[in-house]
């Protein structure tokens, strides 16, 4: 059972990281107190992480302070905008975006929006990352994911529009054979 962190003392600010409250899922306790009519209840909210299950508002309070420590504003008004949802409040798309900065999600080469975000943000990044270019059926445009996306999705047939995120059929570009290299040159060199 994880450590159960109920109160902002349980957390050294000065010295976690940000991946230490990196957000697993959320988790839920039903405490009662009392028998009989004079039974109580109350309902803990939390979030598991590396360091324990830490109560919702302790979460929030010691990942703002981490943010603020370490500078991550910037990034996580970057990040918002490809992890928000409609359908979620502010605050939810905000810790929404906290924990992608601290899962590192934009590093991760299996993200849909992998090269989008990092060709405006982070182009570092796209330097050591294998890009493949593909036509997604949906929008009919050329545009590039990765590799490693494009291995994942293998039995879907599938692929994340680097356009307007729909998982749509592909092709190839015409210059661009079945091997990502250009046929014609295969058949002369062979």
């Amino acid at each position: 059972m994880q450590k159960l962190i109920d109160s902002i003392s349980g957390i050294d600010l000065t010295a976690v990281q940000p991946e230490q409250l990196c957000r697993k899922h959320g988790t839920f306790r039903c405490n009662s107190t009392g028998s009989g009519r004079d039974k109580k209840y109350s309902y803990r909210h939390g979030a598991s992480t590396p360091i324990g299950d830490i109560e919702d508002s302790v979460w929030k309070t010691a990942a703002e302070a981490v943010v603020k420590r370490d500078g991550l504003e910037q990034e996580v008004a970057q990040i918002l905008p490809y992890v928000s949802f409609a359908s979620d409040t502010s605050a939810e798309n905000r810790i929404s975006a906290i924990n992608a900065v601290f899962s590192g999600l934009y590093k991760d080469t299996l993200w849909v929006s992998f090269v989008e975000y990092n060709r405006n943000y982070h182009p570092e990044l796209l330097t050591d990352a294998e890009l493949v270019e593909v036509i997604p059926l949906c929008c009919n445009r050329p545009g590039q994911i990765t590799a490693d996306r494009l291995y994942y999705d293998r039995y879907s047939q599938t692929i994340p529009c680097p356009y307007c995120g729909r998982f749509s059929p592909f092709r190839w570009p015409k210059d661009v054979g079945e091997k990502g290299g250009n046929d014609e040159q295969d058949e002369q060199n062979a």
